[in-house]
């Protein structure tokens, strides 16, 4: 058994210092060679070497950059995508700004008519305050005599100076108006 694995160690150092040392040098003389001579046989086996996955994985270096094509296309991609949101948020901004403009115009309308009203209860403060004072006077005069002077007032007056009356005078001053007056002055209630 001995002698055997003498044979293989015998035949295993025959191949290599007669095959694969000699190839080796060989190999490294003819690289030096090419060098010198301006070949740049070195860098295009790093960049062989750089360029294969498998070597790359097996010395420890990073995976590639993916090319330029490839990558352009994921941009665009994500540029597409983008600008569907940003047109999605467009349109959602269109409807919110329509929104907007029909409630301002709502605000603009409502204010309109608080306007309105506030004019119309500021009439009728200073009416009520004008029928007031003129039913005091009123009440002053005689029920007959304040009958006739108040005939003479237009209708919406009459009712607003009877209004401001205790039921008591406005009995006593109707009772001194025409039946068909006074009839139409207390179904207007007055």
């Amino acid at each position: 058994m001995e002698a055997a694995l003498k044979k293989k160690s015998r035949s295993f150092s025959f191949l290599f210092y007669m095959i694969f040392l000699p190839l080796f040098v060989s190999v490294f003389l003819v690289i030096g060679a090419l060098q010198i001579l301006g070949y740049n046989v070195v860098g295009n086996a790093m960049r062989f070497a750089t360029q294969n996955p498998v070597i790359r994985h097996t010395i420890g270096l990073p995976p590639l950059a993916q090319p330029v094509s490839v990558q352009m296309k994921q941009v665009r991609g994500q540029l597409s995508a983008v600008e569907q949101t940003v047109n999605h948020l467009n349109s959602q901004l269109s409807r919110a700004n329509r929104a907007l403009l029909v409630s301002q115009s709502l605000v603009a309308s409502e204010k309109a008519k608080i306007l309105s009203l506030e004019k119309q209860v500021a009439t009728s403060q200073r009416s009520l305050a004008t029928a007031k004072g003129a039913a005091a006077v009123y009440m002053n005069m005689s029920p007959n005599q304040a009958a006739q002077i108040l005939q003479l007032q237009p209708f919406s007056q009459q009712v607003s100076i009877l209004r401001s009356m205790d039921q008591a005078t406005q009995a006593s001053i109707l009772s001194g108006m025409p039946p068909k007056l006074a009839a139409k002055l207390i179904q207007a209630g007055a």
